[in-house]
């Protein structure tokens, strides 16, 4: 983040700006110490600019001056410009060891993403899946959730919850495996699929519900059918007027058919391209797909304590197949 204050020719108020310069030292720009620290006239480290054509590299002087020496620089004939010499910040990286491995991240420019924010513990994403098994990677970001299949959420019998949670908020800096895209995010089980990858739409809809009503934040939907249903439509709709996101997975099924729950109204409909920003053979497109991610991303195994790749786990002849997320 830049926190250099530009002081140029031919401001109508000079002395005005330089108290505000002045002003802004304490926090965005630290001034150079003088030799004695509590001196009432410290000097600051300036940038001195002589004028230069557009396009060509700039002319400059570090210097350290006083106020008065910045005043007496500004009526030097031979300055164009004075800054002071701000700082930026180098871009948030995590120490996992797997994370330069992560193509899934460095594709999509996440590291700026991640200067802003990693997220934090009151944004709430619900994984409407499989479960999700407890892990490290997850600690006490990882909620009580329900089941709605008369099971355990935190009992995940195919990983794909797991794997689902990891690639979304893996935790970071933790030495094991990779991290997740919102590492300091928290995670809401909400298990609607049985053993056998089926999501019967009664259990899907009565998840989303409870899911928003739980106070989640962000509902992720990794599964889904070419055939529609009225009942979790109107669930997704009653997350929607309660300003929930609603994600879903465009499908494995590699074509542009469309797929529910993701081609609802108001759902983001996302598909997935390999490393090249290519689209994979197996996923879904069509004008109702939103955007596209990076597929078959590095999470962590099943047991939620090792990375490995995140598997399609395309399940046929359930109710409602498994997609890639």
């Amino acid at each position: 983040m830049r926190t250099g204050h530009q002081i140029s020719r031919g401001l109508s108020a000079l002395a005005t700006t330089l108290g505000v310069s002045v002003a802004l030292s304490a926090t965005a720009v630290a001034p150079v110490a003088a030799a004695d620290p509590a001196a009432d006239d410290p000097t600051y480290q300036v940038i001195v600019r002589e004028a230069t054509d557009p396009g060509e590299p700039p002319e400059f002087e570090v210097v350290k001056a006083s106020l008065d020496e910045i005043v007496a620089l500004l009526n030097d004939p031979a300055v164009d410009s004075i800054e002071l010499d701000g700082t930026a910040e180098l871009m948030w990286r995590p120490s996992d060891p797997d994370y330069l491995d992560q193509w899934e991240h460095h594709v999509g420019g996440i590291e700026t993403a991640w200067t802003t924010t990693r997220g934090s513990a009151e944004t709430v994403i619900a994984i409407v899946d499989s479960g999700v098994n407890p892990g490290p990677e997850f600690g006490s970001r990882l909620l009580a959730g329900a089941s709605f299949i008369g099971q355990n959420p935190h009992i995940d019998p195919l990983g794909h919850g797991t794997s689902v949670a990891g690639v979304a908020a893996a935790a970071h800096n933790n030495d094991i495996g990779g991290v997740g895209s919102c590492p300091e995010c928290t995670i809401l089980p909400v298990q609607v699929a049985d053993a056998n990858g089926a999501v019967p739409w009664s259990s899907a809809a009565n998840g989303v519900v409870w899911a928003v009503d739980q106070g989640a934040d962000i509902i992720n939907l990794s599964f889904g059918s070419e055939v529609d249903s009225g009942v979790l439509r109107d669930a997704i709709a009653y997350a929607l007027s309660r300003d929930v996101i609603v994600i879903g997975a465009a499908g494995n099924y590699g074509t542009d058919a469309l797929v529910y729950p993701a081609s609802a109204d108001g759902v983001i409909a996302i598909a997935s391209h390999n490393r090249s920003f290519e689209r994979y053979s197996w996923s879904s497109y069509g004008d109702w797909v939103d955007a596209a991610a990076p597929d078959c991303a590095q999470s962590v195994t099943p047991s939620g304590t090792a990375p490995s790749a995140a598997p399609a786990l395309p399940l046929p002849g359930c109710r409602a197949r498994w997609l890639c997320f």
